[in-house]
């Protein structure tokens, strides 16, 4: 039998690896063919990736090349859901504690995923982790509040907020000013920083 690890290295010989330097709106390109391709692959949330995180950023008066970023990190968020089964993800009824559990395995994926570009670490990081809490309850690596930088916590929100937002086959998609509500909640329980949550409610008013 053949481990993981002698299959990549087969794989490799027969598929070289290319290294390519490419501007923004090359990079920008590939990042919106990958976030088709999960919103394809989990129809669900078919406007889950797409520019949401570079609105706020924006609205928040952030540079253009941290707008720039946050737009890739929007739009890779997700990337890991390839390596989740279509039987999750196209499950109609709300997931079982098993399958949530794998479900949550996409954030990692994720993350290793993006880990193998070339000076990509800051998106990787904005990207893979929208599901880590600022009281250290999330994952994949539950950091906490001092581990989190301003994008990270704007990327956690704004998966909330889209999420809540989103109609689903178990559920219709809550109004702004319940979502925002929701997002509120958690900000004085601790999980989502307070300020972003106030600028969701009057960017997407």
């Amino acid at each position: 039998m053949i481990d993981n690890e002698t299959l990549d290295t087969m794989l490799w010989k027969k598929v070289p690896r290319i290294k390519l330097e490419l501007n923004f709106a090359q990079i920008k390109a590939i990042a919106d063919l990958f976030a088709h391709i999960v919103d394809y692959k989990s129809p669900f949330t078919s406007n889950h990736s797409m520019g949401v995180a570079e609105k706020i950023s924006r609205f928040m008066g952030f540079d253009e090349d941290i707008c720039q970023k946050m737009y890739i990190a929007g739009a890779l968020h997700d990337i890991g859901k390839v390596a989740i089964g279509n039987e999750i993800l196209e499950k109609p009824e709300k997931l079982t504690d098993e399958e949530f559990k794998t479900m949550k395995h996409h954030a990692v994926y994720t993350y290793y995923i993006l880990s193998g570009i070339d000076d990509f670490e800051e998106i990787r990081d904005w990207a893979a982790l929208h599901h880590e809490k600022l009281n250290g309850k999330g994952y994949p690596f539950g950091k906490t509040a001092d581990e989190l930088n301003k994008p990270e916590r704007i990327m956690a929100c704004i998966d909330i907020y889209q999420a809540l937002t989103e109609d689903r086959p178990y559920k219709k998609g809550l109004s702004h000013d319940k979502a925002c509500g929701i997002l509120d909640d958690m900000a004085q329980k601790g999980f989502v920083d307070s300020d972003i949550s106030n600028k969701i409610r009057d960017c997407f008013s």
